[in-house]
């Protein structure tokens, strides 16, 4: 009897062995479901490109920025970002014309010229961003989100010049006097996008391509311009095409599995 109980433990056990090693490779080969809830965190690199009144007073210029988006399990997005743009080439040449000599110069307090630097200094702050994926395309192992994105969002657009007085001999450069000339303009703007938004299947790369037109209704928020020696009331359609790429970084939330072995 001692024999036969001993032989029914081994075989119990053997079989549960069994049962749990194929299991386990189930496991190994069952994919993660890729359709989830995620945050995306993304940092942003872009070049635009001015139209309308923007393209009088500059020329193209990138930007840098971060965002961070919410992306549904059925790819709808809703998100906010802010990019930083500058440039030392400026278009508009007689900002400081008051204060310019016969000879293009602008004299300091001891007499000799000054050295100055006049560049662009900028942002584009999107409150909200709503999109929705318009056609899946998974080519390179991309997972069933990524595709075509239709993208619209509304935020604050604002410039300015970034005057410097390297030498610190311009009495009419100071940080207040600055504000007569740096010609600070902002606006509402609205950001329609379109681009392709890749997610790798095994997670590593997630990036984003896209275009995107920014419209923005703007005014000069300055008191006075010292350079025309008037307020400028006048409203702006400062515009612009933009290229945008994006790395999303997913915080994904780690998915249970239950199972319930009688």
């Amino acid at each position: 009897m001692k024999r036969i109980f001993f032989f029914l433990f081994l075989l119990v056990a053997a079989l549960d062995s069994k049962a749990q090693e194929e299991f386990d490779s189930l496991l190994k080969k069952q994919p993660e479901d890729p359709r989830m809830n995620e945050f995306l965190i993304t940092a942003i690199l872009e070049y635009n490109i001015p139209q309308q009144d923007y393209a009088d007073k500059f020329y193209g210029h990138p930007g840098l920025g971060a965002g961070f988006y919410w992306k549904s399990k059925n790819d709808l997005y809703l998100g906010a970002d802010l990019v930083f743009f500058f440039s030392d080439r400026i278009k508009q040449t007689d900002i400081l014309s008051n204060i310019t000599n016969s000879l293009g110069y602008v004299i300091g307090g001891d007499g000799e010229p000054a050295n100055i630097e006049i560049s662009q200094r900028g942002y584009n702050l999107t409150f909200l961003r709503v999109g929705k994926l318009l056609v899946h395309s998974g080519f390179w192992h991309g997972n069933i989100h990524s595709g075509l994105v239709g993208m619209i969002g509304g935020g604050l657009f604002q410039y300015k010049y970034r005057i410097v007085d390297n030498t610190g001999t311009v009495p009419g450069l100071s940080e207040e006097y600055k504000k007569g000339y740096d010609e600070l303009t902002n606006g509402f703007c609205l950001t329609p996008m379109l681009g392709y938004f890749y997610f790798d299947k095994k997670k590593y790369l997630n990036f984003f391509l896209a275009v995107e037109y920014r419209i923005a209704w703007t005014q000069n928020r300055r008191d006075w311009n010292f350079n025309s020696m008037e307020r400028d009331d006048s409203l702006r359609n400062d515009q612009a095409w933009t290229i945008k790429l994006g790395w999303f970084f997913p915080i994904r939330k780690k998915q249970s599995r239950d199972y319930y072995f009688f």
